[in-house]
């Protein structure tokens, strides 16, 4: 017992000494300057997930068959982009991503007469040029928060 009593008081010490050393946003701010820049170019890199919606038309084959497709779960893709963000004003950016998307999904087709079931792998590329707005607060400190808007079309 003595032995948890001095193990968890010199856990409480450590922590209330690094704390109170600590200097939460008081120090030298990170790049100010950056803030002020017309431009701002950059990349990303990602993962992110494919799903597919199929709508049934009913139909029933010349033998009788009839097919039902799905896709039981989302499949895991790739994607990679650039960044263009130009400054408008003090509040307000133009963010340009262009990207390109990858990835590989997995269709169920099921015979209901049958209980014939067969799969059948889809890789599909998008490239996207999504175009947002960007509003961000003033800058406090070394943070600025904001949020963004927009539309992504994808071919």
């Amino acid at each position: 017992m003595d032995v948890i009593r001095k193990t968890l008081l010199s856990i409480a010490a450590f922590t209330a000494a690094t704390a109170g050393a600590a200097d939460f946003g008081h120090g030298p701010l990170n790049r100010p300057y950056s803030d002020g820049r017309a431009w701002h170019l950059g990349f990303s890199v990602g993962v992110h997930a494919q799903d597919l919606s199929l709508t049934h038309s009913g139909y029933i084959t010349d033998d009788g068959r009839t097919w039902f497709m799905d896709q039981p779960s989302y499949s895991p893709g790739f994607c990679v982009g650039g960044l263009i963000d130009m400054r408008l004003n003090d509040y307000f950016n133009l963010r340009i991503a262009p990207g390109l998307w990858m990835g590989n999904r997995e269709i169920k087709m099921l015979d209901t007469t049958t209980g014939e079931e067969q799969k059948q792998n889809m890789k599909s590329t998008f490239v996207v040029v999504p175009v947002d707005i960007k509003f961000s607060s003033v800058r406090y400190l070394n943070s600025r928060p904001y949020i963004t808007a927009g539309i992504m079309p994808a071919v």
